[in-house]
């Protein structure tokens, strides 16, 4: 069996409504990371007790993990209808199965 990553950057005032309609969209699982990570601009965000909640970063990696026959193009698009957004760019890649 495989999937399929299917990855867009949105900001951070779209990351966990675009996260959540990809959910409702039929994605497997959404993950939210900092689309500067590992370079100047990368934001460190803790989930330290007393530290506030809901925090992304100001740019976003959204990456959606799909069935491996999918439509992306059309989970991505239902999504941002969702949202009341155009559909980002987003890449694609399969992902294996790994024992």
């Amino acid at each position: 069996m495989s999937w399929l990553e299917a990855v867009c950057l949105c900001d951070e005032s779209m990351a966990e409504a675009l996260s959540e309609a990809l959910m409702e969209a039929g994605a497997l699982s959404v993950s939210v990371e900092d689309a500067d990570a590992g370079g100047a601009a990368e934001k460190a965000i803790f989930g330290e007790p007393g530290s506030p909640t809901g925090q992304v970063w100001n740019r976003n990696r959204v990456v959606a993990l799909l069935d491996g026959n999918a439509d992306a193009g059309a989970v991505i698009a239902a999504a941002a209808a969702a949202c009341g957004i155009p559909p980002p760019a987003h890449e694609c890649r399969q992902v294996a199965e790994q024992d």
